[in-house]
């Protein structure tokens, strides 16, 4: 603002700047207070774009009396320029293999409070679609209900609009953790996975982990941030109630904070291996101290529940157990048995959910 001094007056005591309220028209605010040499003020009080209207009120004073002049109004739009800063995702992750969650970090240093986030979306390779919600900025993660997890991943950016109307640069993109499993050739879960994107520290390492029946995910091997691939060879063939597995990201300690304690993590989908069960019963073996064939050997894979009894030639149970990993040494209530033909049943159950009951005869060789 510059005005022009008022003339009339010996001199000028001072000069008071007024500026509109923004939401009461009618009233006007003093701002500042000058001397009386002074014709000029700038203003740095300023919101968004909106006009400013001032007037400026000069004062005499001397032994008699105080004077006041006023002078007229006038009206300027602010010299503005903001720019908003880009938040920062957090993470995003796959919940409970059935949609996704996104973090982020609240902008704090923007001249203006922020008024709403945005979030765009893109489905596997697709294009990204802006949603229709004006997230709050109080909130700090969002629930993305509408995924298909176990056929894409989905990737996600933010901007932010603060109270000016102004919108900052759109976030870096970040993308959930596909994982597919599949058999391999020596009939082993196969593990294949997409990097997590959107940490600027990148990926610290990956954790591979199997689904128990109780549903709680363990630990069974980890792989370097670059891998996205591994093949399960420590779980056992049998015995277990399925081979579903997860992948969990884990992000790199900050650049800035590099012994902070944070820990950030993200979870792949649940895919399970599409398994196929077998069983396989010979139909002898020898003891004969060759260790050859020394012990009656059920094989198969991807059984989950299995039972075998043994009958002699007169109907007498020799053998009964609910464990795949045994084997019959051909022994009973610890003698040796005679060499002849005996009978099992077997009651089995795949993984596969594949029903078995097999029966037969098997001949001992001494």
């Amino acid at each position: 603002l510059d005005w022009n001094p008022y003339l009339g007056w010996n001199e000028v005591d001072s000069y008071y700047v007024y500026r509109q309220e923004r939401l009461y028209p009618d009233s006007f605010t003093q701002i500042a207070k000058l001397d009386g040499n002074t014709f000029g003020y700038t203003d740095t009080s300023l919101y968004c774009r909106v006009d400013m209207t001032y007037k400026i009120l000069a004062k005499q004073q001397n032994n008699l009396n105080t004077q006041w002049s006023w002078s007229d109004t006038t009206k300027a739009k602010p010299i503005y320029e903001n720019v908003v800063p880009p938040n920062e995702i957090w993470r995003t992750t796959v919940v409970d293999d059935e949609y996704t969650s996104l973090d982020w970090l609240p902008i704090t240093t923007n001249i203006y409070p922020i008024a709403f986030y945005k979030i765009a979306v893109k489905e596997g390779e697709g294009d990204y679609k802006e949603l229709p919600e004006n997230i709050d900025p109080g909130l700090r993660t969002f629930d993305y209900l509408k995924t298909k997890v176990d056929y894409y991943n989905y990737h996600f950016q933010m901007y932010a609009v603060d109270v000016c109307e102004d919108k900052s640069a759109t976030s870096i993109p970040a993308k959930t953790v596909l994982l597919n499993v599949q058999l391999s050739e020596a009939f082993r879960p196969s593990l294949t996975w997409t990097k997590y994107q959107g940490w600027a520290e990148g990926v610290d390492e990956y954790v591979v982990e199997l689904q128990d029946e109780f549903g709680v995910f363990l630990e069974i091997g980890r792989t370097a941030g670059e891998d996205t691939f591994m093949i399960d060879d420590v779980s056992p063939f049998n015995c277990i109630e399925s081979y579903c597995y997860r992948i969990t990201a884990i992000r790199n300690q900050p650049f800035n904070f590099p012994d902070s304690t944070h820990s950030v993590i993200s979870h792949s989908n649940i895919d399970c291996a599409p398994v196929e069960s077998k069983i396989f019963v010979p139909n002898a073996f020898t003891i004969n101290s060759d260790n050859l064939n020394e012990e009656f050997t059920v094989k198969g894979i991807y059984i989950k529940e299995y039972n075998i009894k043994l009958f002699n030639r007169w109907g007498e149970k020799v053998y009964d157990s609910n464990s795949f990993k045994e084997n019959w040494d051909g022994t009973h209530e610890g003698k040796d048995v005679s060499q002849n033909v005996f009978v099992y049943l077997i009651e089995a159950k795949g993984v596969d959910n594949k029903l078995y009951h097999l029966s037969g005869d098997v001949t001992l060789l001494r």
